[in-house]
């Protein structure tokens, strides 16, 4: 059921994800995704959680080594599912165990860094990826280049760290 929403995701987009286009894709009649997820925002949830699962913790114990290659991996996934994005945007992020899992590993970095308020930072960081996610997949941030929508998104996101840290 996950497969198909996830499918459904990258063809359709976060609009294409519904309990009947799931059920549709899976040959089933809507009451049998029922069973397992309560409703489309569930499922969508599930998919965009699912999604994050691809990204791995870095190995780095290195606090800023490892939020910029966490982030960076992040960008990667959401370029990679460009209608990911519009189901993050729509949910606010996601809420299951990889979102759970990886936003644990980015406090405990941003604990590390004497961050005074580390949900605030996380939040940043997060809403910076698919913000810039969104403009490369959109064919914007100055230019449809995907490597130059990168470099773009690999700068702004060190500079976004520096302030961070700076600020404490």
């Amino acid at each position: 059921m996950v497969a198909a929403a996830r499918s459904l995701l990258d063809e359709d987009g976060a609009s294409g994800v519904t309990v009947r286009a799931v059920a549709r894709s899976l040959g089933v009649h809507p009451n049998a995704v029922y069973t397992y997820t309560a409703d489309r925002d569930q499922l969508l949830d599930r998919a965009l959680d699912d999604l994050l699962g691809d990204i791995d913790e870095p190995a780095t114990a290195a606090p800023i080594a490892g939020l910029i290659a966490m982030m960076e991996a992040t960008y990667d996934v959401l370029v990679a599912h460009p209608g990911a994005v519009e189901g993050y945007v729509q949910r606010q992020g996601a809420r299951g165990d990889n979102a759970q899992r990886l936003g644990r590993r980015m406090d405990t970095w941003l604990t590390d860094l004497d961050i005074d308020d580390v949900d605030a930072a996380r939040s940043v960081l997060i809403v910076h990826a698919i913000g810039a996610a969104a403009f490369a997949v959109g064919g914007s941030f100055g230019s449809p280049d995907p490597d130059s929508a990168r470099s773009r998104f690999q700068n702004s996101l060190r500079w976004l760290i520096s302030g961070i840290t700076s600020s404490g």
